[in-house]
Protein backbone atom coordinates (compact mmCIF):
# COMPACT_ATOMS: atom_id res chain seq x y z
CA UNK A 1 0.00 0.00 0.00
CA UNK A 2 1.53 3.43 -0.77
CA UNK A 3 2.17 6.12 1.81
CA UNK A 4 -0.86 7.63 0.20
CA UNK A 5 -3.50 4.85 0.41
CA UNK A 6 -2.21 4.26 3.52
CA UNK A 7 -2.82 7.61 4.93
CA UNK A 8 -6.52 7.82 3.34
CA UNK A 9 -6.70 4.02 5.24
CA UNK A 10 -6.20 5.26 8.64
CA UNK A 11 -7.84 8.41 8.22
CA UNK A 12 -10.99 6.12 7.33
CA UNK A 13 -10.56 3.59 10.03
CA UNK A 14 -10.32 6.65 12.10
CA UNK A 15 -13.96 7.71 11.41
CA UNK A 16 -14.92 4.18 11.62
CA UNK A 17 -13.78 3.76 15.36
CA UNK A 18 -15.19 7.24 16.00
CA UNK A 19 -18.68 5.62 15.02
CA UNK A 20 -18.18 2.19 15.97
CA UNK A 21 -15.99 2.62 19.48
CA UNK A 22 -15.48 5.35 20.15
CA UNK A 23 -14.32 5.42 23.88
CA UNK A 24 -13.80 7.92 26.21
CA UNK A 25 -14.14 11.90 24.98
CA UNK A 26 -10.97 13.42 25.14
CA UNK A 27 -12.44 17.05 24.41
CA UNK A 28 -15.51 18.85 25.12
CA UNK A 29 -17.25 20.18 21.54
CA UNK A 30 -16.59 23.42 20.39
CA UNK A 31 -13.00 22.56 21.77
CA UNK A 32 -12.32 19.73 19.71
CA UNK A 33 -12.37 22.30 17.01
CA UNK A 34 -8.81 22.84 17.51
CA UNK A 35 -7.85 20.12 15.83
CA UNK A 36 -8.14 22.06 12.64
CA UNK A 37 -4.90 23.59 13.73
CA UNK A 38 -2.58 20.44 13.23
CA UNK A 39 -4.67 19.49 10.16
CA UNK A 40 -3.98 23.20 8.48
CA UNK A 41 -0.15 22.93 9.79
CA UNK A 42 -0.14 19.69 8.49
CA UNK A 43 -1.05 20.39 4.87
CA UNK A 44 1.36 23.85 4.84
CA UNK A 45 3.88 21.18 5.99
CA UNK A 46 3.15 18.65 2.87
CA UNK A 47 2.79 21.04 0.42
CA UNK A 48 5.67 22.94 1.39
CA UNK A 49 8.07 19.79 1.24
CA UNK A 50 6.00 18.97 -2.21
CA UNK A 51 7.07 21.78 -3.75
CA UNK A 52 10.85 21.36 -2.50
CA UNK A 53 10.93 18.44 -4.35
CA UNK A 54 9.85 19.84 -7.74
CA UNK A 55 12.24 22.59 -7.47
CA UNK A 56 15.10 20.07 -7.30
CA UNK A 57 13.39 18.30 -10.04
CA UNK A 58 13.49 14.96 -7.75
CA UNK A 59 10.65 12.14 -7.21
CA UNK A 60 7.57 12.86 -4.56
CA UNK A 61 7.20 8.79 -5.04
CA UNK A 62 7.48 6.94 -1.93
CA UNK A 63 10.68 4.51 -2.67
CA UNK A 64 11.52 6.48 -6.27
CA UNK A 65 14.51 6.87 -7.63
CA UNK A 66 15.67 10.64 -6.07
CA UNK A 67 18.10 12.82 -8.51
CA UNK A 68 18.64 15.31 -5.76
CA UNK A 69 19.68 15.65 -1.89
CA UNK A 70 17.34 17.79 -0.17
CA UNK A 71 18.73 19.44 2.29
CA UNK A 72 17.16 22.82 3.42
CA UNK A 73 13.78 24.74 3.61
CA UNK A 74 11.77 22.36 6.02
CA UNK A 75 13.83 19.25 5.09
CA UNK A 76 16.45 21.39 7.16
CA UNK A 77 13.76 20.71 10.08
CA UNK A 78 12.76 16.96 9.59
CA UNK A 79 14.03 14.20 7.02
CA UNK A 80 10.36 13.39 6.79
CA UNK A 81 8.29 16.43 6.42
CA UNK A 82 5.49 14.71 4.34
CA UNK A 83 5.43 11.57 6.78
CA UNK A 84 5.38 13.64 9.50
CA UNK A 85 2.35 15.86 7.51
CA UNK A 86 0.61 13.03 7.96
CA UNK A 87 1.07 12.69 11.21
CA UNK A 88 -0.48 16.11 12.61
CA UNK A 89 -3.41 15.88 9.77
CA UNK A 90 -4.16 12.31 11.57
CA UNK A 91 -3.80 13.62 15.09
CA UNK A 92 -5.72 16.72 14.17
CA UNK A 93 -8.72 14.62 12.95
CA UNK A 94 -8.64 12.55 16.11
CA UNK A 95 -8.80 15.83 18.02
CA UNK A 96 -11.69 16.35 16.10
CA UNK A 97 -13.44 13.50 16.52
CA UNK A 98 -13.01 13.87 20.06
CA UNK A 99 -13.34 10.37 21.19
CA UNK A 100 -9.84 7.87 22.50
CA UNK A 101 -10.10 5.02 19.72
CA UNK A 102 -9.38 6.66 16.93
CA UNK A 103 -5.90 8.13 17.98
CA UNK A 104 -5.26 4.36 17.88
CA UNK A 105 -4.24 5.40 13.85
CA UNK A 106 -1.39 7.78 14.77
CA UNK A 107 1.12 5.54 16.21
CA UNK A 108 -0.31 2.59 13.60
CA UNK A 109 0.69 5.22 10.94
CA UNK A 110 4.19 5.86 12.32
CA UNK A 111 4.94 2.67 12.53
CA UNK A 112 3.91 1.35 8.86
CA UNK A 113 5.46 4.13 7.25
CA UNK A 114 8.77 3.90 9.45
CA UNK A 115 9.09 0.33 8.53
CA UNK A 116 7.60 0.05 5.20
CA UNK A 117 9.09 2.96 3.87
CA UNK A 118 11.15 5.54 5.78
CA UNK A 119 13.82 2.27 6.91
CA UNK A 120 13.97 1.38 2.88
CA UNK A 121 14.40 5.21 1.98
CA UNK A 122 17.19 5.83 3.86
CA UNK A 123 18.82 3.13 2.54
CA UNK A 124 18.60 3.99 -0.99
CA UNK A 125 19.76 7.37 -0.15
CA UNK A 126 22.41 6.45 1.80
CA UNK A 127 23.44 4.05 -1.19
CA UNK A 128 22.68 6.85 -3.84
CA UNK A 129 24.28 10.00 -2.12
CA UNK A 130 27.27 8.48 0.61
CA UNK A 131 28.85 10.84 2.79
CA UNK A 132 27.02 13.80 2.03
CA UNK A 133 23.22 12.13 3.16
CA UNK A 134 25.34 10.67 6.17
CA UNK A 135 26.24 14.11 7.14
CA UNK A 136 22.77 15.44 6.67
CA UNK A 137 21.42 12.32 8.86
CA UNK A 138 23.62 13.25 11.19
CA UNK A 139 22.43 16.84 11.58
CA UNK A 140 18.63 16.33 11.05
CA UNK A 141 16.69 14.19 12.74
CA UNK A 142 14.44 11.67 11.07
CA UNK A 143 10.86 13.22 12.53
CA UNK A 144 11.68 16.29 14.53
Amino acid sequence: MSPPALFLASLWGMGALAVLAPGPSVLPRPANLLGAIPVLLGILLHTSASRRFAREGTTVKALGEPSALVVDGVYGVTRNPMYLAGLLILGGAGVVLASATPFLAVPAFAWAVRNGYILREERMLEERFGSAYDEYRSRVRRWI
